[in-house]
């Protein structure tokens, strides 16, 4: 047996860990060729930006390393943008309410409404919120 998934072998089985690779970042940014460059250039400190020259000359511990370091990559950034999603529609509520306790008639998007839209779609929104405030701030003032 020439190349095995033994983590004692001396070389992975660099078809399986591509394919797994490319399962493991389905969807992400990391699908795109250049991210996936700058990502394996970043892991491996500089010395291979290529996939398929790093499954080369990688053990089966290395690659299974690379998997989980990826897939660990990937969930950190999930949950930050579901923090800062979280932020933003906390956000929008607070500025919907300083409307509302100033006498102004906006109503909050459904949380049906919001789970449909995209973060700019939902700063589009805060960006309304936050000039009709300034509208009365100015109105106010006046």
């Amino acid at each position: 047996m020439a190349v095995s998934d033994d983590p004692a072998s001396d070389t992975c089985d660099a078809e399986h860990w591509n394919r797994t690779w490319h399962a493991s970042v389905k969807g992400t940014r990391f699908e795109d060729d250049e991210t996936r460059h700058k990502f394996l250039s970043w892991y491996t400190k500089g010395s291979c930006s290529s996939l398929t020259d790093f499954l080369a000359g990688a053990t089966t511990a290395e690659a299974a390393a690379l998997i989980t370091a990826i897939e660990t990559r990937i969930a950190a950034e999930a949950k930050k943008a579901a923090t800062a999603r979280t932020v933003l529609i906390d956000q929008l509520a607070d500025g919907v309410r300083q409307i509302q306790e100033g006498g102004g008639s906006i109503d909050m998007p459904s949380d049906a409404e919001i789970a449909g839209m995209q973060d700019d779609e939902i700063r589009e929104v805060m960006d309304h919120v936050r000039k009709t405030i300034d509208l009365a701030h100015e109105m106010d003032a006046a």
